[in-house]
């Protein structure tokens, strides 16, 4: 292989090592994120098998506390009068009364 120069002037060499040098920089900061990402997914992964032991426990001492407590009876819920029919009697009630009122009206005059 070939050995090739380039002619730089000052500057621009000085300009080329700062963005050597800035990309290093970089470099080594993206490789402390993922270094420090990766202890953090570990840590992460860590406390979720705790918690899913934790959670496997929980539910063995409800089973167990379950089982402290009468089976469930099942209630069924009362039958409610339709409004519909509450409403007509309301109303036949009314019309009774009224019926009263004007018979006594008639009575009196």
């Amino acid at each position: 292989m070939e050995a090739r120069h380039i002619k730089l002037e000052y500057g621009e060499s000085l300009n080329t090592k700062k963005h050597v040098l800035a990309s290093e920089i970089n470099l080594l900061n993206a490789l402390a994120k993922i270094r420090n990402y990766k202890e953090l997914r570990i840590k992460e992964l860590m406390l979720k098998d705790k918690l899913r032991v934790r959670m496997k426990e929980l539910k063995k001492k409800l089973g167990l506390l379950n089982s402290y407590f009468p089976a469930s009876v099942k209630i069924e819920p009362k039958k409610k009068a339709s409004k519909k029919t509450k409403d007509v009697k309301e109303y036949s009630d009314i019309k009774e009364e009224l019926e009263e009122i004007k018979g006594k009206l008639e009575r009196l005059g």
